[in-house]
């Protein structure tokens, strides 16, 4: 008997407006998520943000961030909210979907 196989294309929850962090941006306590990001005057800050869809790279978050926050990624385990810390933006990466 030949193999069997299928393909398909399978969107979940579309959202295309939808506030996605790196993973290694979110930290972990309990049931409490938050993120560390830079505030207007150069400082950590945590904050605790509501996380949505997740997939294997990026979550979603629903609530706690707004769109032009600088989210700390890399180095966070040396950083303390108040600290001063001198951000090194990178580009942020847009997903879009390939045409069919």
């Amino acid at each position: 008997m030949p193999g069997l196989y299928a393909e398909a294309v399978l969107t979940f929850n579309d959202k295309p407006t939808a506030l996605a962090i790196p993973l290694q941006a979110i930290n972990r306590s309990g049931d409490t998520t938050s993120v560390f990001i830079v505030d207007g005057e150069g400082r950590v800050e945590e904050r605790k943000v509501e996380l949505g869809i997740q997939t294997a790279n990026y979550a979603e978050v629903t609530s706690g961030l707004h769109e032009g926050e600088q989210v700390i990624v890399s180095g966070r385990s040396a950083l303390k909210p108040g600290q001063q810390v001198k951000a090194r933006p990178v580009p942020a990466m847009v997903y879009e979907e390939a045409e069919q």
